[in-house]
């Protein structure tokens, strides 16, 4: 078995520590996920409008992702890429249901709503405090130092993706949760 780099560099007990706080870590960000989304949604509900939040995509109804494409990440951030069409297709139903998001400019866009961006706003606002607790026992440049490390480290796992070309297609449709045409309720 080929040695890697970084465990050439790493001292042994260093990364034994590593290891053995593995699971804490884990549970601990799974843990602030999901109160993040609580209590009225789940974690891959949470995940989409976190999703539709980021996406650099818009139209003329505004940001937008596809679903193709939130399929394909919750294949990688839930490690099970069979059920994820199934589990996308789930929680993208009870967003619209509850009216956190619409269906607008094609029949695979996903949109947050007003209902959708509050709750986006709040998840945001809850990750940021417990963050903001978590790292208050680091010094600044230690912070500094954690969140580059932290984005060499996801941007090495990164999967590459090519983003589906959306702005491309003109916006056909939008409706709401009821499926009320919303374009033709502005007129």
């Amino acid at each position: 078995m080929q040695q890697l780099p970084l465990l050439t560099e790493l001292k042994e007990d260093a990364l034994g520590e590593l290891v053995s706080v593995f699971p804490d870590l884990a549970y601990l960000l799974n843990g602030i996920l999901e109160e993040c989304v609580a209590p009225d949604l789940n974690r891959k509900a949470g995940a989409i409008l976190w999703l539709v939040g980021q996406s650099p995509q818009t139209d003329t109804f505004g940001p937008c992702i596809s679903h193709s494409e939130v399929v394909s990440r919750f294949g990688e951030w839930f490690a099970n890429l069979r059920h994820a069409p199934g589990e996308v297709s789930k929680a993208k139903h009870t967003l619209l249901a509850e009216g956190y998001i619409l269906i607008a400019g094609g029949a695979d866009r996903i949109q947050l709503t007003d209902k959708g961006k509050a709750k986006l706003h709040q998840m945001r606002r809850t990750l940021r405090d417990r963050l903001a607790d978590l790292i208050s026992v680091l010094s600044a440049s230690e912070a500094v130092e954690l969140v580059g490390s932290i984005g060499r480290i996801t941007s090495k796992a990164a999967v590459k993706r090519k983003p589906p070309s959306m702005a491309s297609r003109p916006p056909t449709r939008a409706t709401s949760p009821r499926g009320v045409d919303v374009k033709a309720k502005e007129a």
